[in-house]
């Protein structure tokens, strides 16, 4: 199984554009897990703060179609 979260905790006074950052980011990274978590073909992707060129996964996922993926949330004054 894995976990992920954009990483917020609701004890720490956060601010919104920062915390809409981090999902963003999350979101982008999420999106290139799946893609190669699919190993249909090699994945290139690039982002303002990462970049893939004919990426692929040096194993593929024993479980079809993938492992259990879980993604933790929270709801925080600024949401």
């Amino acid at each position: 199984m894995m976990g992920c979260g954009p990483g917020a905790l609701t004890s720490e006074p956060i601010c919104s554009d920062r915390a809409q950052h981090a999902t963003a980011r999350m979101l982008e990274a999420m999106d290139a897990i799946m893609r190669l978590l699919k190993c249909e073909e090699p994945v290139t992707m690039k982002t303002d703060w990462f970049e893939m060129r004919d990426a692929r996964l040096h194993l593929r996922p024993y479980t079809d179609p993938h492992f259990e993926i879980a993604v933790a949330s929270t709801i925080t004054r600024s949401a």
